[in-house]
C-alpha cells in the first residue's frame, strides 16, 4: 500500500514583472494542475504572494511551472515553510485555490489585454516581413529563369543562323557543277559536327535550368 505523502504549507513570494500580466491566473492554473490549495494575490511592492498547501515532492515542480509564465518575467522565487518567521499569517482556508483580487482588477485585465494585443501586432509585423522576404526570393528566382530563357533564345537564334549558313553553303556547292563525292562527304561531316555541338549546348543549358528550378 502506497504511503500517503504529507502536505506542507508554504508562503511563496515571486519577484519580477509579475503584476498586470495575468500572472495570478497562471499561478492558479498551475496550482490546480498539481492539486495544490491556497491563494495568490498582488503585493504593494510589485511582487506576488502565494500561500499554498502542497506535497513536498511537488513543490519544485510548482516553482518550475510558475517560473515560466506566458507573459511577464520572474526574477526570483522565495519560499518560506510554515513555522518560519517569514511565513507570516494568512486567512486562507486552503480548501481550494483562489485568486484574491483588489480594486485594480479591471485595470489589470485591460493591461493584460493591451499587452496581448501588442504581442499579436509584433507577430503580425514579423509575418509581413517574412512574406516580403519570400516574395523577394521568388522574384529573384524568376529573374534567374528569365535570364536563362534569354540565353536559350539567343542560343537558338545563333544555331538557326549557323544552320541557315550551312544550308546555303551546301546549296552553293550543289549549284556548282564541280561538286564531287568527297566535297559532299565533307559537307555532311561539317553538318553532323554542327548538329552534335548544338545538342551538347542545349543539354548543358537544360541541365542548368533544372538546377535553378
Amino acid at each position: 500500500m502506497d504511503a500517503i505523502e504529507e502536505v506542507m504549507r508554504y508562503r511563496i513570494v515571486v519577484l519580477g514583472d509579475v503584476q498586470q500580466v495575468g500572472f495570478r491566473e497562471y499561478v492558479k492554473k498551475c496550482a490546480q494542475q498539481l492539486q495544490a490549495k491556497g491563494s495568490v494575490k498582488n503585493l504593494d511592492d510589485g511582487s506576488v504572494e502565494i500561500y499554498c498547501a502542497i506535497e513536498e515532492s511537488t513543490l519544485d515542480k510548482f516553482k518550475e511551472m510558475i517560473g515560466k509564465p506566458p507573459m511577464g518575467e520572474v526574477e526570483e522565487i522565495k519560499v518560506y515553510p510554515e513555522g518560519s518567521g517569514e511565513y507570516g499569517t494568512t486567512e486562507t482556508n486552503f480548501s481550494k485555490f483562489k485568486v484574491i483580487r483588489d480594486e485594480d482588477e479591471v485595470a489589470e485585465t485591460l493591461s493584460v489585454m493591451a499587452r496581448a494585443g501588442f504581442q499579436m501586432l509584433e507577430k503580425q509585423d514579423k509575418m509581413i516581413e517574412l512574406q516580403k522576404l519570400t516574395i523577394e526570393k521568388i522574384d529573384g528566382v524568376a529573374n534567374k529563369i528569365d535570364g536563362v530563357s534569354g540565353k536559350i533564345d539567343a542560343m537558338h537564334q545563333d544555331m538557326n543562323e549557323r544552320f541557315d549558313r550551312l544550308t546555303e553553303n551546301i546549296n552553293e556547292r550543289f549549284d556548282r557543277m564541280e561538286v564531287k563525292y568527297g566535297a559532299i562527304s565533307e559537307a555532311i561531316k561539317v553538318f553532323l559536327e554542327e548538329f552534335r555541338t548544338f545538342n551538347a549546348k542545349l543539354d548543358e543549358h537544360n541541365r542548368k535550368l533544372d538546377m535553378i528550378l
